[in-house]
């Protein structure tokens, strides 16, 4: 599971590039289940009385042509006040969003079903940074033999990215769950109601990493130099086994210590939306001469 210490880096505006998810589709996206506008089912879960088809229908999504995705919305009150629940409006922001973020990558989403969920969970439900996403794991998982047995109250359905927007938020950022056997599939994310946070974490329920993260270690940032992604691309670069794993995102110096003064970078190369990293500054490879091409506006940065 991720730390949550990227969330600040993934308020900022970001772009996929075409590219980089064309290369993910064939990697691991056509694998999930929840593709093709296939429906899971939900036996629990209270829905709206008013269907968010009448106020919210995204275009229709070609199977073959585009990667049909579909999304579920859960409102929960995780509170012992009455529910307080965004309208419908925020619902249709955050969905054109997704799809102009994904646009590049031919990936469609659309809503799961014909309604959104509201469910009540105990008001006692509230983040822990020590357990981290364990607040909440246990309403999925059995935590002694951790099979999936989600809480009736989540309504999770498995063919779609679940999506839980809680009234007391769990975090200040976002977070996506695992499973914990990783050959199998999950697809949980949850977070505050930021267009940007989701789509970042809905990354993650795709199968993407952090652009800097292919070596990220549980409670350090900093990663040795031997492991931080070089400028050169192509056959001599190290693109394939550092970073996000792909060749046309350059290397992200966000867990790198280019400076020397044994702290992780981070944001330090970023100025607002710009890079202000010369050339002269040397990669892990020890190159002082090709640019730096930092994905600052990577929705996985």
């Amino acid at each position: 599971m991720k730390n949550d210490y990227y969330f600040s880096k993934g308020l900022k505006q970001k772009i996929l590039s075409g590219k980089r998810l064309l290369i993910l589709m064939t990697t691991s996206i056509s694998l999930f289940s929840y593709l093709y506008g296939q429906n899971g089912n939900s036996t629990y879960g209270v829905c709206r009385t008013d269907p968010p088809t009448l106020v919210f229908s995204p275009a229709d999504c070609t199977p073959g042509n585009q990667k049909c995705v579909k999304l579920k919305f859960h409102l929960m009150n995780n509170t012992n006040q009455s529910p307080n629940s965004p309208d419908y409006n925020l619902i249709r922001e955050l969905m054109n969003y997704f799809n102009n973020v994904y646009l590049n990558g031919n990936i469609h989403f659309s809503l799961a079903g014909e309604c959104l969920h509201e469910g009540t969970t105990d008001g006692d439900l509230v983040w822990s940074k020590s357990a981290g996403n364990n607040t909440i794991f246990s309403h999925f998982f059995n935590e002694s033999t951790k099979v999936l047995e989600p809480d009736p109250a989540f309504a999770y359905d498995d063919k779609a990215i679940n999506i839980y927007l809680f009234q007391n938020p769990l975090t200040s950022g976002g977070a996506s769950i695992q499973h914990p056997d990783p050959q199998k599939l999950f697809n949980v994310v949850y977070g505050i109601p930021d267009p940007v946070v989701l789509a970042h974490e809905i990354g993650h329920a795709l199968g993407m990493v952090h652009t800097w993260d292919a070596f990220e270690s549980a409670g350090s940032l900093l990663q040795p130099k031997a492991k931080w992604e070089c400028k050169e691309r192509g056959v001599n670069g190290n693109w394939s086994t550092t970073g996000d794993f792909l060749e046309d995102t350059g290397p992200d110096p966000y867990d790198m210590d280019l400076d020397g003064n044994n702290i992780a970078d981070g944001l330090k190369w970023v100025t607002g939306c710009n890079p202000n990293i010369s050339s002269g500054i040397m990669d892990g490879c020890d190159n002082d001469m090709l640019s730096w091409d930092i994905p600052f506006d990577n929705i996985m940065s």
